[in-house]
């Protein structure tokens, strides 16, 4: 008990699905991965240091 359509009619409707699918997928960003280097833990520690230096050198 569905309703019949003309093939212009269900074409027409691929079309516009085909459109609109085509359009919203190009509007996807693409996935991003970002690596960070690798740092140990004395030369974060001695970064850290200069930056609280260069941050009290502006006040005081």
């Amino acid at each position: 008990m569905g309703v019949q359509l003309d093939g212009a009619i269900k074409e027409a409707f691929d079309v516009a699905y085909n459109n609109i699918y085509a359009f919203h997928a190009a509007q996807k960003t693409p996935k991003r991965i970002v690596e960070n280097m690798k740092v140990c833990m004395s030369f974060q520690f001695l970064f850290l240091l200069w930056i609280i230096h260069v941050l009290l050198s502006q006040f005081f």
